[in-house]
């Protein structure tokens, strides 16, 4: 039996047909069905959108980096006084006053003081006996004082005046009651500096090193320096020769001028008598010009012998000045880079976990940006993901050098611009400071398979000369490894590989590695020829290399710990296994 709709869909004419009346009806229904569906896929599809946007912002946020390293704890207090304590007993074993420097690394490392530059320096003195004093612009005493926490007095010095007196007059107070200074300073002091110290003195000295410690590791040696000394004296003794020769040849010419006078005024009476020419003007010009150039060389004369007497004038009032007072008037200036170096090189337990945790966050911000990597992907872009990455998990001052295809052939980079290809070998080179101290980790990847054997190859290899280089550091717990070894085991696995020779920069084109600590690089250097003996304590980079020129560039770095147990050493954070993140 028919329902009450069915005449109405069935609704037929005279011939059977369907009525015009319910073929409308029929393709109105057919067009809402469509718009419903139509509704439902678009409705879909921005759902999809949405989830994979909500997503890929909560990517994009590393949220999962944050506190990586908020269970680290800075340096204490007590153990920048004990590094203090230490520095004043080696300046005593070294019988030296004091060591100076300019705000930086090292005036960090022992003071905990950062402190910008600028042409108004913040000095700080280490006396032998344990004294010590901050030097800065009066304007700044109140930043200073809470930069220093009381640590050491702070001296300071108004704008039209210097602060170079009142460090003089603290390294005649701390070499007391000896009548000469000898003061270590930092590598890290400007030239400037060093010069308005020197100058506060009738004799500043200038010379290399001091021999008595251990550490002689820096390859300008001593003897070079001695040399280099040598040949300044001798290039002052020549510059003072050659001022002599200017006052003779200065008398010389005054000299020739007096004989061109009179050998002039010979002429003139000749050319009278033989002419009869009224020529009053221009023998009136000629004397002119004669008279001038007479009083030049006389001037010239004069100003030199007045130079040479202030000179003289002042080192006698210097030297009146020693022997009235008694004090010391001559300041000794050696180099105290090997000294800062050999104690900021063996790092401390504290030291130690500050440094571990900042290189694996960093490694950790390299694997969270991984899957976020795509084709077409510009180095900016994955650039700023490394940067965005490190921040989240607490690291400043992050830097990234991102390099794709043949701009990896550059270890440094260059201006150009690449956009990331499928296969394409990817270089990354990145770090950033917590509390003070750096991380440096490189990888090379290849997104998707790496087909290209030739780069496959280089990528193993440098794989093998890093792990044989590790290998080699476990040596040390029975004999003495040196640091050069390290780089010529690199590179004999490099050359082994048909990479260049065994000794030679043509693909490997640089050392195998820095120190790293408060600043990214630092000693001890991991290069051929480098003498000095691994110690536990030690952090350094291990980042094997090769580069084809236009073609592209591998680089595997991480950041080692020498130890004194099995197996003599340990990398902070995992090592790279395959060419893939």
């Amino acid at each position: 039996m028919l329902s009450d709709a069915e005449p109405l869909l069935s609704e037929r004419n005279a011939d059977g047909h369907t009525s015009p009346k319910t073929r409308r009806l029929l393709v109105v229904l057919a067009v809402l069905c469509s718009l419903v569906l139509l509704i439902s896929v678009v409705l879909s599809v921005l759902l999809a959108l949405s989830v994979q946007q909500d997503t890929v912002d909560e990517s994009r946020t590393f949220s999962s980096l944050a506190g990586y390293c908020s269970h680290i704890s800075p340096i204490q207090p007590a153990e920048l006084a004990e590094r203090r304590e230490l520095l004043s007993a080696r300046l005593s074993a070294l019988n030296q006053t004091a060591l100076w420097l300019e705000s930086g690394a090292a005036m960090f490392y022992y003071t905990g003081v950062q402190w910008k530059r600028s042409e108004r320096p913040l000095l700080w003195i280490q006396a032998h006996n344990g004294s010590a004093w901050f030097v800065c612009p009066r304007f700044e005493l109140r930043r200073a004082l809470l930069a220093v926490q009381g640590q050491a007095p702070v001296l300071t010095w108004d704008e039209h005046l210097s602060p170079y007196p009142i460090v003089a007059e603290l390294l005649r107070a701390a070499a007391a009651p000896s009548t000469t200074v000898r003061t270590l300073i930092g590598t890290e002091t400007r030239y400037f500096v060093v010069r308005g110290v020197s100058e506060q003195f009738s004799e500043s000295q200038h010379r290399p090193s001091p021999e008595q410690h251990r550490f002689s590791h820096r390859r300008e040696t001593f003897v070079d320096r001695l040399d280099n000394a040598s040949d300044q004296r001798d290039n002052a003794s020549e510059q003072r020769d050659n001022a002599s020769e200017q006052r003779d040849n200065a008398s010389d010419q005054r000299d020739n001028a007096s004989y061109q006078r009179d050998h002039f005024s010979d002429r003139r009476v000749d050319f009278a008598e033989s002419s009869q020419y009224d020529s009053t003007n221009r023998r009136s010009t000629l004397f002119d010009q004669r008279d001038t150039f007479s009083d030049q060389a006389q001037e010239y004369t004069r100003s030199a012998e007045s130079a040479s007497a202030h000179r003289s004038e002042k080192r006698t009032a210097h030297r009146s000045l020693e022997n009235v007072n008694g004090t010391a008037d001559v300041l000794v200036i050696q180099d105290g880079g090997e000294l800062i170096d050999a104690q900021r090189m063996l790092k401390s337990a504290a030291e130690i976990d500050i440094l571990r945790c900042v290189n694996r966050a960093t490694k950790a911000a390299i694997q969270a940006v991984a899957p976020l990597i795509r084709v077409g992907m510009h180095e900016s872009e994955l650039a700023q993901l490394l940067t965005e990455a490190q921040a989240a998990a607490g690291l400043s001052g992050v830097w990234v050098l991102s390099l794709f295809g043949a701009n990896a052939a550059f270890p440094h980079g260059t201006e150009a611009s690449v956009t990331l290809q499928e296969g394409m070998l990817a270089l990354i080179d990145t770090g950033g400071e917590l509390l003070g101290y750096q991380s440096d980790i490189s990888r090379t990847f290849a997104l998707g398979e790496l087909s290209n054997q030739t780069q496959l190859n280089a990528w193993l290899t440098v794989q093998q000369a890093q792990r044989s280089a590790l290998d080699r550091i476990r040596w040390h717990l029975n004999s003495s490894v040196s640091l050069g070894s390290l780089d010529a085991e690199a590179r004999r696995v490099v050359s082994q590989n048909g990479f260049g020779s065994a000794d030679g920069y043509e693909y490997f084109s640089h050392r195998l590695g820095h120190g790293i600590g408060t600043q990214g690089h630092e000693n001890p250097y991991l290069v051929l020829g480098n003498p000095m003996t691994l110690l536990p304590g030690m952090t350094f980079s291990v980042e094997p290399g090769l580069y084809l020129e236009n073609e592209w560039g591998v680089r595997l770095e991480d950041i080692v710990l020498v130890t004194n147990s099995t197996p003599g050493y340990e990398v902070f954070g995992s090592l790279q296994e395959t060419p893939s993140l």
